[in-house]
């Protein structure tokens, strides 16, 4: 009797595994098999995103203009962001006009006492100055002094850079006189706000002491000048001050210090000095010690 191998009906039997799978196409003898189509890929979008150039600050300014209207906030941001990018590249003549419209449109929306219409018309003041219009310059920095002081206080930083600004405009205009009345404050303020030996300070108080001396107060800038080098000697890193002794010996100080840093020619300047009658004269030519010594103590900063 012959038995029937038990199998499912959805099993192929163990016999002939295959009897219900679906017959394999032939190839036609002397043909090769057809290769399967090669499916191209879109280029993706990030790859057209890099080769896409990346838009200029006046571009972008002229889309906010567009999108968001001339006044809105963040169209004026952008507007200082294409202000400075002139400023960055010295075409202040060309970002001097631009400045003046983005000051007034500030102010009609922020106020004239905003930090933002400020800040911009302290950009304004630069470019005036930095293409040698210094009546404008002086008139703008003189309202950035004024505002910030009443914003952030008269010893702020910011404050300080305003008001020296208006010192220089003075000076650039010949006002040798005004510009001298207004330094004192500053320095006092810069040692206040800043201290003695901050690089502002010196520097400014430094200017002090030349403007003093162009204008013929000796004793008041030789009294400056000697606290002054103490000052200087701290922030270089020195020890000792010499702000005790007769004018002969202070210069002697001097001079022998110096020349350890500038050799003959400190020695050729001691010869000056020493032809020089009355000791309130050799003020006048402390000038050129303070000058070295400011040299000198540059050079150490920037040693540090």
């Amino acid at each position: 009797m012959d038995e029937t191998p038990n199998t499912t009906p959805h099993e192929p039997s163990r016999e002939n595994p295959h009897e219900h799978e679906a017959p394999k196409a032939e190839t036609p003898k002397g043909e090769p098999p057809k290769a399967k189509p090669h499916k191209t890929e879109d280029p993706k979008t990030e790859n057209a995103e890099t080769t896409a150039e990346e838009p200029t600050p006046l571009s972008r300014l002229e889309h906010m203009r567009q999108s968001l209207g001339a006044e809105h906030p963040d169209t004026l941001a952008a507007w200082r962001d294409y202000t400075t990018s002139l400023m960055a590249d010295k075409k202040y003549a060309e970002a001097r006009p631009q400045l003046g419209k983005l000051v007034a449109a500030c102010e009609k929306v922020f106020g004239d006492k905003d930090p933002v219409t400020v800040n911009n018309r302290a950009d304004w003041a630069r470019c005036f100055a930095e293409t040698t219009l210094y009546e404008p310059a002086l008139e703008q920095y003189t309202a950035v002094a004024v505002r910030r002081e009443e914003l952030l206080g008269k010893q702020d930083p910011a404050t300080l850079d305003a008001r020296y600004s208006v010192v220089e405009c003075l000076l650039a205009l010949q006002r040798d006189a005004d510009a001298t009345e207004l330094l004192g404050p500053v320095v006092a303020d810069c040692r206040a706000g800043l201290g003695d030996t901050d690089e502002r300070t010196l520097l400014a108080w430094g200017k002090w002491v030349q403007l003093l001396e162009d204008q013929g107060r000796y004793e008041e800038a030789l009294r400056q000048y000697k606290e002054l080098s103490t000052h200087r000697q701290a922030a270089a890193g020195t020890s000792g001050g010499h702000g005790s002794g007769s004018v002969g010996e202070r210069v002697d100080e001097l001079i022998a210090e110096t020349q350890r840093v500038c050799g003959p020619y400190v020695a050729r300047t001691r010869r000056t000095l020493e032809e020089a009658d009355d000791r309130y004269q050799v003020s006048k030519k402390l000038r050129t010690f303070g000058s070295l010594m400011q040299d000198k103590w540059r050079s150490r900063r920037q040693g540090e």
